[in-house]
């Protein structure tokens, strides 16, 4: 839904595919899930931290 979003395709984010999503449960809501939202971005803005793999 968010990709169809008629501005988005303007930002340097979309035309160079780094978009990311995060499971709108464990934002949109507080308490001890947050943690868990934060652990998801963390993992995007710094996937070696994480020992994911690093595209570029």
């Amino acid at each position: 839904a968010v990709r169809n979003e008629s501005t988005l395709d303007q930002t340097d984010a979309f035309k160079n595919d780094q978009i990311h999503t995060i499971d709108t449960d464990i934002v949109s809501r507080t308490g001890p899930r947050i943690v868990n939202a934060l652990e998801e971005m963390a993992k995007i803005i710094h996937p070696e931290m994480f020992g994911e793999n690093v595209s570029d």
